[in-house]
């Protein structure tokens, strides 16, 4: 089996190395709406001559029904990094040794040999931002750094509060500001998290997960959980908008391309993961999503406007909480207490 594994990553290296510049056959992606540049899409497709072709999903939920059966036909898919222990532990992926992959050293020493993937033998990285929310200035000047504005909002703050779908993310920043451990399951903990969103009863909405930047621009809740990347795009068409950095914590979070179990064009993922470590290739797709990435020399080629965004530029002040990889079980636990909560709220 060694030997046949051997094998097999040898000539998809060799074919790597050797540069084949009109690869054949198709590559097929599965990733997060609105997260794919569509011009990093053409560079690939000019200089292999592989045929791409680019689906979308929501939340976690849908991508995990998708390879949970091994059938999927995709070739490489876009998680996020919390999730790969278990895709790895339910062989739905398959080894890629990234380490070995043309292009691993302009990857960042900070985001190599990270904990839900220590040996890099299957994800390579592909954005990191933060999870915290934006406010609408011209309808709250208060503070907004601290994360009592979404979940205990002052007095003074009318109008709905708007969260993600993802109840991982929910329930992780919920725990937070209540000052309860992260990954727990206990009982009592989760408890009090669903009193906390009982006392948002009838002000909270829920986005459906599907162009996010849109849904910001057009949102009316004013306080509203948000990615960072999304966030700064919706600012460009929203001025008003503006991202907290709460003193509690900001989540820090990375998402990452690996290739499923079956996936029939292994060779053009390998081949994609490769194209995607390139400095400027990189710097494409940080220019297209709003989010940064871990290939280190693509700052020469990102655009002026995401050197300087708020939401980008961490301040130097800001406590950061990296997500945890937590057991499955607890995010099961906690996509299950958010999503019972979310079924009853209206979607904007």
């Amino acid at each position: 089996m060694k030997a046949a594994w051997a094998i097999l990553m040898a000539g998809a290296l060799a074919m790597l190395a050797a540069g084949d510049a009109r690869a054949a056959g198709k590559l097929r992606i599965f990733n997060w709406d609105e997260y794919t540049a569509p011009a990093l899409i053409e560079a690939f497709q000019r200089e292999t001559g592989v045929e791409v072709s680019v689906d979308t999903y929501g939340t976690y939920d849908e991508l995990y029904e998708k390879l949970r059966d091994g059938t999927s036909g995709y070739d490489l898919v876009v998680p996020a990094q919390s999730a790969v222990p278990r895709l790895i532990a339910e062989k739905l992926i398959q080894r890629i040794d990234a380490f070995a992959l043309p292009g691993y050293d302009n990857i960042e020493d900070i985001w190599r040999h990270q904990h839900y993937d220590p040996g890099d033998e299957y994800s390579q990285p592909w954005h990191w931002g933060t999870t915290s929310f934006v406010v609408d200035r011209a309808r709250w000047q208060g503070d907004i750094d601290t994360l009592a504005v979404l979940f205990d909002p002052p007095a003074g703050l009318k109008g709905k509060i708007g969260m993600l779908a993802e109840g991982d993310e929910v329930v992780t920043m919920a725990l937070r500001h209540l000052g309860l451990p992260a990954c727990t399951r206990a009982k009592a903990d989760l408890d009090k998290v669903r009193a906390l969103f009982g006392k948002l009863a009838g002000r909270m909405v829920v986005s459906d997960g599907n162009d996010p930047v849109e849904h910001l621009v057009k949102s009316d809740a004013v306080v509203h959980m948000a990615w960072n990347g999304d966030a700064m795009m919706a600012r460009a068409r929203r001025p008003s908008l503006a991202y907290a950095f709460p003193r509690e914590g900001v989540t820090v979070w990375s998402d990452v391309m690996v290739v499923p179990v079956g996936a029939p064009n292994r060779a053009n993922a390998l081949s994609f993961l490769s194209f995607a470590l390139r400095p400027e290739n990189a710097a494409m797709q940080s220019n297209y999503s709003g989010y940064a990435n871990a290939v280190r020399g693509s700052d020469a080629h990102l655009d002026a406007a995401m050197k300087s965004a708020p939401e980008i530029i961490v301040p130097s002040s800001a406590k950061l909480d990296f997500m945890r990889a937590c057991p499955s079980a607890v995010f099961d636990a906690y996509r299950a207490l958010w999503n019972g909560i979310a079924a009853k709220l209206p979607r904007s």
